[in-house]
């Protein structure tokens, strides 16, 4: 993620998200489409950010998938920030679910990464997840604008929901 290089990669074909897929991915096999459940892109977030999009059927194992990968992808570039462009259609997650991933997800590095999760057509019960992960340890939100999801991956809040100013500026 320096010198400017773009990087990204789209994962995509039957169970893309799932270990079977990881595992074709890494021997090289590009498997034939057939039952394709979502797709992830990542690509280059600023100076120090990651980006994931992911389209395709909404499911509590779709969503642990892709979280894993994320992780797998975080861990590799070490990013700052993560703004999460999610996608997914279909039933929303009930709170349980947001709350059975955050435990999968915990401890699998991304206690690091500040998380903007947008959610363009309504949160649903994602503030569960968002409560959940921050509980957890977590750095995130949740967002159904990306300008107000990036403003808050820039600057965040400090104690009392009060914006942070970058250094030299004055109040």
């Amino acid at each position: 993620m320096t010198g400017g290089t773009r990087r990204e990669m789209d994962l995509h074909g039957p169970l893309a998200g799932s270990r079977a897929a990881a595992h074709n991915r890494a021997r090289g096999d590009s498997g034939t489409p057939m039952d394709a459940t979502f797709s992830i892109r990542f690509s280059p977030y600023e100076r120090d950010g990651l980006r994931a999009v992911v389209i395709g059927a909404r499911t509590l194992a779709n969503t642990i998938d892709y979280w894993k990968q994320i992780a797998v992808e975080a861990a590799r570039l070490q990013p700052r920030r993560l703004l999460l462009d999610d996608a997914l259609t279909g039933a929303e997650l009930a709170p349980h679910e947001w709350q059975e991933l955050v435990r999968a997800m915990t401890g699998c590095g991304l206690e690091q990464v500040r998380i903007a999760h947008i959610k363009r057509n309504g949160l649903g019960h994602l503030e569960y997840c968002e409560i959940y992960a921050n509980a957890a340890g977590f750095d995130a939100r949740a967002f159904t604008d990306e300008r107000e999801a990036e403003r808050w991956l820039r600057y965040g809040e400090g104690a009392g929901g009060v914006m942070q100013l970058p250094p030299g500026w004055a109040r």
